[in-house]
């Protein structure tokens, strides 16, 4: 009973008994509140009562949207649609479909899209498209943050390869070893 008074996917629940939302992936995609529609849905699939899907792919399909939320409206956000969708997001279906993905396939494939988006959000801040980025707007991005940074790799070889930016390395800098007074 405690668990009806505290739990956020007790209210969804009782909103799918009360048909206020559909019995359905879509719905549940739009009303969810973590870890407990997860583990919801699952129990509704299991059942039956849902019809199964690749979940990985379901929840990294709903975290690009988030994502490209954050990026202004214009070509750059359109590259990362097209990165997030075509590259990131075809890569970790098609393992799925092969039944080839871990469990932390999903924690791989969310950085190299967040870390994209912000990116995009600091060039944008600086009034700097995408296709003009330089080598060296790319360094002082790296450089300002934490290496998790490095992450931007990914995008930053499919920008030059989809010929949407000229050459670049995404290589963090070296880090200065910390001296001993």
């Amino acid at each position: 009973l405690n668990w009806m008074s505290c739990s956020r996917s007790y209210d969804t629940l009782r909103e799918l008994i009360s048909g206020a939302i559909a019995l359905s992936h879509e719905a549940l995609d739009s009303v969810d509140r973590g870890p407990g529609t997860i583990y919801l849905r699952s129990a509704l699939a299991a059942h039956g009562a849902l019809p199964a899907r690749h979940a990985q792919t379901a929840a990294l399909a709903a975290f690009i949207e988030r994502q490209l939320s954050r990026v202004p409206r214009g070509p750059d956000r359109l590259h990362l649609q097209r990165f997030a969708t075509w590259k990131v997001l075809h890569e970790l279906s098609s393992a799925e479909r092969r039944g080839s993905t871990s469990p932390s396939a999903l924690q791989v494939a969310r950085p190299k899209i967040s870390v994209a988006a912000d990116l995009l959000v600091w060039l944008s801040q600086h009034n700097v498209a995408l296709k003009d980025v330089r080598q060296e707007h790319l360094d002082y991005w790296l450089a300002g943050g934490t290496g998790d940074r490095r992450r931007v790799r990914a995008f930053i070889v499919w920008t030059v390869r989809q010929q949407i930016t000229g050459p670049l390395t995404a290589i963090a800098p070296a880090t200065q070893p910390h001296a001993d007074p």
